[in-house]
């Protein structure tokens, strides 16, 4: 028994239509793991994919301004087809009652950051599905915010008994933040992935070489036919078969 799982960075509403959906539709899967997603499309990818989700906020995208239109409240959403038996989320960094405006004073981390879990049960079996969008930092460069943010994540995670984890984790495999990760959990990105990030569909229009985006396992679960998918977004889908041991 195995569960199908995907877990993307949508960009807002840039390719919700013509390629996230389409593609998602096509791969069939039980779980997903969005970033990136604004509650306005909520409503319509739920009903496009047959699911129900948890959205948790991160910022306020309340302005018009270069990287997304304004379109309010922006961050991520959990979906499952699955029959939910707990679903969750806690913020590592900021809090629930101050939601930021996106970017503001032109700060990529003026937005408050969140795990989110699920606990989907199949055939008598449960699974931990979590998942988030972890602190950036430019040009992949390892900062004090990450070390701080990373340690209040793992507070959390520590909690969990064995958890499947996916995101945006805005640091490149081989440096600290994805090396300590790699040390608690299995990473499943296959080691000849050199990069997550569609340079066709990023708007940095660069080569950028980083495995940002992650599909981690501890203990009973295992994840196997694990691929990196593009044409999706501005980052690639990461698709993975999830299983007990």
């Amino acid at each position: 028994m195995s569960i199908k799982l995907i877990s993307l960075n949508i960009e807002g509403n840039k390719h919700l239509e013509d390629r996230v959906l389409p593609f998602l539709l096509k791969r069939k899967p039980e779980v997903v793991t969005l970033q990136e997603v604004f509650l306005s499309d909520v409503p319509k990818i739920e009903e496009a994919l047959g699911m129900n989700g948890i959205f948790i906020p991160m910022a306020d995208v309340n302005y018009e301004n270069e990287h997304l239109p304004a379109r309010g409240l922006w961050g991520i959403l959990h979906l499952t087809k699955l029959n939910v038996v707990e679903a969750s989320y806690q913020y590592y960094y900021g809090v629930e009652e101050e939601i930021p405006k996106f970017f503001a004073n032109q700060d990529p981390n003026s937005m408050n950051r969140v795990l989110v879990w699920q606990v989907v049960e199949k055939e008598g079996q449960f699974y931990r599905f979590a998942t988030t969008h972890f602190t950036w930092s430019k040009d992949g460069q390892t900062i004090d915010l990450q070390k701080q943010t990373y340690q209040s994540m793992n507070e959390i995670l520590k909690t969990f008994p064995d958890v499947i984890l996916t995101g945006d984790f805005n640091a490149p495999r081989g440096r600290e933040i994805f090396t300590n990760l790699s040390k608690s959990y299995t990473d499943n990105i296959p080691q000849d992935i050199t990069t997550t990030i569609d340079n066709n569909l990023h708007k940095a229009k660069a080569n950028i070489q980083f495995v940002v985006d992650g599909c981690f396992t501890s203990g009973e679960y295992k994840a196997s036919e694990v691929e990196v998918v593009d044409g999706v977004s501005d980052h690639m889908a990461v698709v993975a078969t999830i299983s007990k041991l």
